[in-house]
């Protein structure tokens, strides 16, 4: 009880930058958890009213404009070249910034494999945030669901919070679920920034 108290009251800290900073403007840090204004990534678990299963909920900031993270967050196809765990990503047909994937990953340690197809589709935020949300169609899992939400809080940073929820079809404890989530959204935070910072590929005549 105390665990999901703490958890809670850290994931209200990070919650409450996103009304904050749009007040404020877009240099504006008021609210912001000081471990994320550091330049930590900080992961809690958050409830999901539809199972016993907690989200990884991470929030981290990257030296990038919103739109270069948005290009990377919506680029699905290369998911498994720089997502932990992600073995394969592949469209399956897409139409804007909507799309169908199938992707695969090493889960439980690496020895387990899921598969999943998902609808990825962004959706109406307020404040100038961009979010991104994905959800299972079919797979080998209980349930797996994904979230980005990104925000300004300059012309060259942005906060990003990344919520994960997989739900493997094992007898494992909820709780080790749960926690193995929170190091998986804390991850994929870091490997966006190290997506960010890869130098880009050119092709010489």
């Amino acid at each position: 009880m105390v665990g999901r108290l703490t958890a809670l009251a850290l994931i209200g800290a990070l919650a409450a930058p996103v009304t904050a900073l749009a007040e404020s403007g877009p240099h504006g840090y008021k609210g912001l958890n000081p471990k994320v204004a550091a330049g930590e990534i900080v992961g809690v678990e958050t409830d999901h009213p539809e199972t016993d299963v907690d989200w990884g909920d991470a929030s981290g900031i990257v030296e990038a404009p919103i739109d270069q993270v948005m290009a990377i967050v919506t680029d699905y196809a290369k998911y498994a070249q720089f997502m932990p765990h992600f073995k394969k990503s592949k469209v399956l047909s897409q139409r804007g910034k909507k799309a169908l994937i199938y992707v695969e990953a090493k889960v439980a340690k690496g020895t387990l494999t899921v598969w999943a197809q998902m609808k990825m589709r962004p959706l109406k935020a307020e404040g100038g945030r961009m979010v991104v949300e994905g959800k299972m169609t079919k797979g080998n899992l209980s349930r797996f669901e994904a979230r980005w939400e990104l925000l300004p809080l300059s012309a060259t940073r942005t906060l990003v919070r990344f919520k994960l929820l997989v739900d493997p079809k094992v007898p494992l404890p909820d709780s080790l679920v749960t926690w193995e989530n929170v190091k998986a959204s804390r991850r994929g935070i870091k490997a966006l920034r190290k997506q960010l910072t890869a130098p880009v590929a050119t092709v010489s005549e």
